[in-house]
């Protein structure tokens, strides 16, 4: 199993810009990274992506399309992505701060989102 997370906290929003708001990594703001030619969203509003994101958007694009071909996602001189193991597993990073394309093991995710935190405040079934 692979898994990753899109944390580009540049990506262009959907929607007109608003002063002294910042998105930061949103649901589904990697459509547009995924899509190279998708860069706006439902109201239409575009804001392209810049050269640090079209960098990031040719290496997603072809990570993605080495998964759907061949069911791994390495390939093409990328051979970054590996599977996760659950607990103590690493898990695929999308970013274009600090580096592109990378892994962070689970410790590193689940302090960087405050986990211990959330279970304490969350109810899991």
């Amino acid at each position: 199993m692979y898994v990753y997370e899109f944390h580009d906290r540049t990506a262009p929003f959907y929607f007109p810009e608003m002063p002294d708001f910042v998105s930061g990594a949103y649901h589904t703001g990697d459509s547009q990274y995924i899509f190279p030619f998708y860069h706006g969203g439902p109201l239409g509003i575009t804001h392209p992506l810049d050269a640090s994101q079209e960098t990031l958007s040719d290496q997603i694009v072809a990570t993605w399309t080495n998964f759907a071909s061949t069911g791994n996602p390495n390939g093409n001189g990328n051979s970054s992505w590996p599977t996760y193991s659950g607990p103590n597993g690493a898990l695929f990073t999308e970013n274009i701060l600090p580096v592109g394309l990378g892994t962070e093991t689970d410790a590193q995710f689940v302090t960087e989102h405050k986990c211990a935190f959330w279970e304490t405040v969350l109810i899991f079934p």
